[in-house]
């Protein structure tokens, strides 16, 4: 049985962005897209940018890495999903086919 793909991981960086304000920073995607999707249309990946504690921006500011996945349905009116997952070695990014396949087709999903 193959390994799963390793995930981006969050970086640590001493400098702000130029605003002072967090951003979010389109990028390749940086872990295997289901192959129904097509990088730049139905998905979109990049960085989010933000102070790592927000009482000290001029502090350490940490990128997390982020997906958007389009509904399979450009008319869907319901509500956008947000998935995070938080702890030691947690990564939504590298099992979101599996889960996420049969809520494609009402929600756009932000992993």
């Amino acid at each position: 049985m193959a390994a799963p793909p390793k995930a981006a991981a969050p970086r640590l960086t001493p400098l702000p962005t130029s605003d002072g304000k967090p951003k979010l920073i389109a990028s390749a995607c940086t872990h295997a897209l289901p192959a129904d999707l097509e990088e730049g249309t139905s998905a979109q990946c990049g960085w989010l940018r933000l102070p790592q504690n927000a009482l000290k921006p001029d502090d350490l500011w940490v990128e997390l890495p982020y997906a958007l996945l389009k509904s399979d349905n450009p008319n869907s009116k319901t509500a956008p999903v947000l998935y995070l997952v938080g702890g030691d070695g947690g990564s939504a990014l590298s099992d979101f086919e599996a889960t996420f396949e049969a809520l494609r087709p009402l929600h756009l999903i932000m992993i």
